[in-house]
């Protein structure tokens, strides 16, 4: 298999070269001169790794040049790495100083000592370079740019021809794309589809299927299959449509035609494609298409309108950005064959005919191979051609036992894809490979491995990397790489899986860089740096001596899904790790930080979740690399080391569910780059080292959730003030909570929080413990202006409330929860717009003892979602005198007890009661068809 191209390291040690702090940092320690040579020599190598890439496939020479240039990368990534972040760090600490000062600084013993050493670092790093770059010289590489697509890679041209009777399981799929095909548009003439999904899952073949059934052809008066593959240019498209449905005598006069097309200028193939097209109803079918090149199918497009309406192109391709190029009117997600027809066409291509009731035990076995392709039946006739002349259990137990990926065909098919992706995207896949088959990858969570490992760089001065790394999360999609996407409010991924059979293509690609080890280590080679451990280890498992050995590994993951708590605590990790940038120690149930993690200087992805910390040590402040540092279920910590101030890297510190937090450090303000910080505890007074609501005014990059905890320890206003909530414009979700147990201090709860007032981006505001009677004047009158993206709102256990805002002004509200409002006697002022609550879906009551009435004089259209059985009810009319409510689908109150009467949405589905009047019980006759949960006393 070929070497993966390091392309992300060297791009990630030219931006370390070209910083300003590393080029100070070097002026001053007299190795600028070292740090240019170096420079123009990884210049010129990255220049030629994309057509080194392709020629490794084809030259064992060129692949042992690559391996032997990643071992070099590899060591100078990690020397650069270090001398970046001592660039950082003095630049820091010579902040303010005068120019003198730096020069004394830098004459200091350490420093002349770091000097020298970082010169000699460099100076062997750069000479290995070069020996690389002068073997280079002798492939003749072509310098282009990486991200060029691979258009020289040959692959066998498709025809349009099938044996339907040989395809099995795809009928209703050709139905589905015939219909389409038959069906005209009413925006314009000649309309495309797409036809969608990852290699060998039987695009073509189903193309074919539509092509050769008789409704189309009868439909069609022509039809032309054109294969395009790595030839997708106009002229090249044109003359493959003049050659389509031309008949010929002998081969001699077919030769003689498409050497005179091939000589024809643009303009000549232009008319004659278009004189060929005119008043023709025709069918296109453009077969294996990899280019999302939108200009050529503009062209393209506009050449082809001459057809009569209804005609039709239809498009294969393994890329939904294909679709998107050629403004597809509809796209077919093609899926794998169902379980049934994967067995079907395997044992049809497995036994001979009446061979299958001889052997039942290779049937059995024939079955559980067949789970291994995963509907595609590229895999399924692959193997079952192999075992076609193979009668031997053994045999057949073999292929069971093997990885897909060992298949040489198969994966020469998958691969294509992999080919075709962009450099940056590459190794962003390959990565993938870590963790287990099936599992639903976060992108969060996966976004920031990335950056941990320097895979996602910054484009422009404003681009944030979280959001780059979307970016290339919805490429992967869009190539099919990843599958059952889930989506948030924003259409943002939040999490995907990979199909199996894509999951064997990146451990196929990314061998031997990562590795998904044993729990022994017998299979983790020299050349790993990426490791990931199987699901299960057992309670006195530690890290084997094979992975201890390596030094050079990046990336340690312990297994997904499995509580271990295994013996790692003592594990020098500085000593035999030392060049780790993602350390995972979830869920070990690890009371003490272990041994030297607090030295991994490359260190940038942290997970500690789940364990029983109750502190962590100062020594952490030293990871100045640190980017995430994850403690969520830390349930016993109480409080955060005070020099965690001085990882200024730190960007997603993710605390949410902290509950025994006390406080955040002083100077906590300091961590300007933080992105996520779902938890900020306000400490006591009498806390000295303990940090106020000031802290917060520099973290305007905060994104997602934010909870403060403990406002009602606010010392003052001009602290309040100084959060600086309005300007936090990424701000997702919105949490307020007040949690002393006593009101005695009223007014300072208004104070407080009408100097809370958040950007108006919000979309989310949740509200527990407010201790006054009316809410800030930003959350009154004004709220539709103040905050009109609000899409949920939750207030609860703010005893003294006795009204709330106009929430049913809001537009997008969606969500309204009311939680033991102990005072609250109605739900909103009386309104006579008629966007009343015009989008709310979800609304809850709950324990609301005074609550008697709903606002009259509102007008009502529609509502959704609920179930309310075991009855179903007649509807009077004499309810809709209640109106207000358009959307509303799902309904709950529970514990109510004076509310007289129930709102009758038109949408409403779903109705949850419990502890309400029997007026409002007998008032339930009006609700029809909608599903009733009533809970139990």
């Amino acid at each position: 298999m070929a070497e993966a191209i390091p392309f992300g390291i060297a791009e990630s040690m030219l931006l370390k070269l070209g910083s300003s702090a590393f080029q100070h940092v070097a002026l001053i320690s007299g190795v600028k001169d070292e740090v240019r040579k170096l420079s123009n020599t990884l210049t010129a190598i990255e220049a030629v790794l994309a057509d080194a890439d392709e020629q490794q496939e084809k030259s064992l020479l060129v692949q042992n040049w690559i391996k032997n240039l990643k071992e070099v990368v590899y060591d100078a990534d990690d020397i650069l790495d270090e001398f970046s972040t001592k660039a950082s760090i003095t630049e820091a600490d010579l902040l303010g100083r005068v120019k003198n000062q730096v020069t004394q600084f830098f004459s200091s013993s350490n420093q002349l000592a770091f000097r020298y050493n970082m010169a000699k670092k460099i100076r062997k790093i750069r000479e290995r370079l070069d020996e690389i770059a002068f073997e280079m010289a002798k492939f003749n590489f072509r310098v282009r740019s990486v991200n060029v697509r691979v258009e020289n890679k040959e692959r066998e041209q498709t025809h349009s021809y099938v044996l339907a009777s040989s395809v099995t399981g795809r009928q209703e799929d050709k139905e589905e794309i015939v219909k389409l095909l038959m069906c005209s548009s009413d925006q314009q003439p000649v309309s495309p589809i797409a036809i969608v999904g990852i290699g060998g899952l039987g695009k073509t073949t189903l193309a074919k299927l539509v092509y050769n059934d008789e409704r189309i052809v009868r439909n069609f008066g022509l039809r032309m299959w054109i294969s395009v593959y790595n030839q997708f240019n106009l002229k090249s498209i044109m003359e493959k449509i003049l050659a389509c449905g031309i008949e010929f005598d002998n081969f001699e006069m077919e030769a003689e035609k498409n050497r005179v097309t091939e000589k024809l200028e643009m303009e000549q193939l232009q008319i004659l494609v278009r004189e060929k097209l005119s008043g023709k109803k025709y069918l296109l079918v453009v077969d294996d298409v990899w280019s999302e090149n939108r200009d050529i199918w503009i062209q393209l497009s506009e050449l082809l309108q001459g057809g009569r309406w209804g005609s039709k192109i239809a498009v294969t391709t393994r890329s939904q950005k294909v679709a998107f190029a050629l403004d597809a009117e509809y796209t077919y997600m093609l899926q794998a064959l169902p379980e049934d027809a994967s067995w079907n066409l395997f044992r049809q291509l497995a036994f001979r005919k009446g061979q299958e009731d001889k052997h039942p035990s290779l049937v059995q076995i024939g079955k559980n191979i067949v789970k291994k392709c995963h509907g595609v039946p590229l895999a399924i006739r692959t193997l079952g051609s192999m075992l076609r002349c193979k009668r031997e259990e053994n045999e057949w137990l073999s292929i069971q036992e093997n990885e897909i990926w060992e298949l040489h065909d198969v994966m020469n098919i998958l691969k294509l894809s992999y080919d075709h992706l962009p450099s940056n995207l590459k190794q962003c896949f390959t990565y993938c490979s870590l963790f287990p088959k099936g599992y639903v990858l976060e992108i969060k969570n996966l976004i920031q491995l990335w950056m941990a490992q320097g895979y996602i760089h910054q484009l422009g001065m404003g681009d944030q990397l979280e959001d780059i790394g979307l970016q290339y999360s919805e490429e992967l999609q869009l190539r099919s790489f990843f599958q059952d996407v889930k989506r948030d409010d924003n259409n943002n991924i939040t999490s995907c899986k990979m199909h199996d059979l894509m999951h064997d293509l990146a451990c196929s690609v990314a061998k031997p860089e990562c590795c998904v080890a044993d729990s022994d280590g017998s299979n983790i080679s020299e050349r790993v740096h990426h490791v990931s451990f199987r699901s299960y280890l057992p309670a006195s498992w530690t890290l084997p001596p094979s992975l201890l050995r390596v030094q050079k590994v990046r990336t340690l993951l312990l297994p997904f899904h499995y509580h271990t708590g295994c013996s790692i605590a003592n594990v020098a990790f500085d000593q035999c790790l030392r060049r780790l940038r993602v350390l995972d120690l979830h869920n070990q149930r690890i009371q003490k930080l272990p041994r030297g993690v607090g030295n991994l200087k490359h260190l940038r992805y942290l997970d500690l979740s789940k364990n029983a910390l109750t502190t962590l040590p100062n020594s952490i402040s030293k990871l100045q690399n640190l980017q995430t540092l994850k403690l969520d279920r830390c349930y016993k910590l109480v409080e955060l080391p005070n020099q965690i101030t001085r990882i200024v890297s730190l960007r997603h510190l993710e605390i949410s569910t902290c509950s025994k937090l006390t406080h955040m450090p002083l100077g906590f303000g300091k961590l300007t780059s933080l992105r996520t910080l779902p938890r900020f505890v306000i400490g006591k007074s009498s806390m000295s080292k303990s940090g106020g609501l000031n802290e917060l005014h520099e973290l305007n990059h905060l994104k997602g959730e934010l909870a403060i905890m403990n406002l009602e320890r606010v010392g003052n206003t001009r602290e309040c003030e100084a959060s600086n909530m309005k300007d936090k414009k990424y701000l997702c979700s919105l949490r307020l909570n007040w949690s002393r147990e006593t009101n005695d201090d009223m007014y300072d709860d208004a104070v407080v929080m009408e100097c809370l007032r958040p950007h108006k981006n919000l979309r989310e505001l949740h509200i527990s413990g407010y201790g006054d009677v009316k809410f800030p004047t930003w959350m009154s009158a004004r709220i539709t202006s103040v905050l009109p993206n609000l899409v949920n709102i939750s207030i609860e256990r703010c005893s003294y409330c006795q009204e709330l805002p106009p929430f049913g002004e809001l537009p997008f509200l969606r969500v309204l929860k009311l939680y033991s409002l102990n005072k609250l006697n109605f739900i909103c002022h009386n309104s006579t717009s008629s966007s009343y609550f015009p989008s709310l879906k979800e609304l809850v009551l709950f324990d609301l003892p005074l609550l008697s009435d709903w606002p009259r004089n509102s007008i009502v259209n529609q509502m959704r979602e609920m179930t309310i059985e075991p009855q179903k009810i007649q509807q009077r009319n004499s309810m809709h005198e209640m109106q207000g409510f358009p959307s509303l689908t799902k309904l709950t109150i529970i514990d109510c007890p004076r509310l007289m009467s129930l709102p009758c949405p038109p949408s409403l589905e779903e109705l949850v009661i419990h502890n309400i009047t029997e007026e409002l019980q007998r008032s339930l006759i009006s609700v029809q068809a909608i599903s009733l949960s009533s809970l139990p006393d």
